[in-house]
């Protein structure tokens, strides 16, 4: 019944769990024909919302055929959510971008509302893991691993307790707030990082936090 009367969302940031399941639930019925692609679109959303890429990549294999504007916005979503799959969220912050602006200034809908949501809930996943693997990070690399330009980084993360800081290699570094790491570790290096002076230390420093995130670049999603 709940199929039946089943009107896909233009907003799914709230309840993206809830949404999910409403989502299923019209795939398996859709009793009163419902708008099968706008569903799956929604869908797909909140699973990149929730970080659930598995169930996502399932709902590209089912995805249904429909028209070429539905099918452009179905996909242009995934290809976000390919590189947030893997951990690449430099591309996945441009590909939502793109998603947000076309540049024509009448941005595709409810594209353009779904990637800002699915951008906002990233970033605060992709902060979180960085809060955990460092005590601090370039600046420059952090805003490109956050999809900001600029210090609209360190603006928005000293909205959450991160500090800036210079490293002995003159560069910004943003720093951690100490009740965002995880045990001695993070604080130990955030140390490190404070005490490097020469700049040849810095280079090093950074090179060995470079190696670090590539290790860990799969738990980013």
């Amino acid at each position: 019944m709940a199929a039946a009367t089943f009107s896909p969302p233009t907003s799914i940031g709230s309840n993206p769990l809830a949404i999910i399941e409403a989502c299923e639930n019209a795939e398996l019925s859709n009793e009163g024909g419902a708008d099968l692609p706008s569903v799956q679109l929604a869908e797909l959303a909140a699973l990149l919302v929730v970080g659930e890429y598995g169930p996502a990549r399932d709902l590209l294999r089912r995805h249904e055929d429909c028209s070429p504007d539905t099918v452009h916005q179905f996909l242009a979503l995934w290809e976000a959510g390919r590189a947030m799959e893997v951990g690449d969220s430099s591309a996945a912050m441009d590909r939502l971008a793109r998603c947000c602006s076309d540049g024509s200034g009448s941005p595709r809908q409810p594209l353009a509302t779904f990637a800002a949501e699915v951008r906002d809930a990233y970033r605060a996943r992709v902060a979180g893991e960085l809060a955990e693997c460092y005590g601090r990070i370039s600046a420059e690399r952090c805003g490109r691993l956050l999809g900001f330009g600029g210090e609209e980084a360190a603006a928005w993360l000293a909205r959450r307790g991160w500090t800036v800081s210079r490293g002995g290699d003159g560069s910004d570094y943003l720093v951690v707030p100490n009740e965002g790491m995880d045990g001695g570790d993070g604080g130990e290096e955030g140390q490190e990082g404070k005490e490097v002076e020469a700049s040849q230390s810095g280079r090093i420093h950074e090179l060995t936090e470079i190696v670090a995130f590539m290790e860990r670049s799969t738990k980013i999603h």
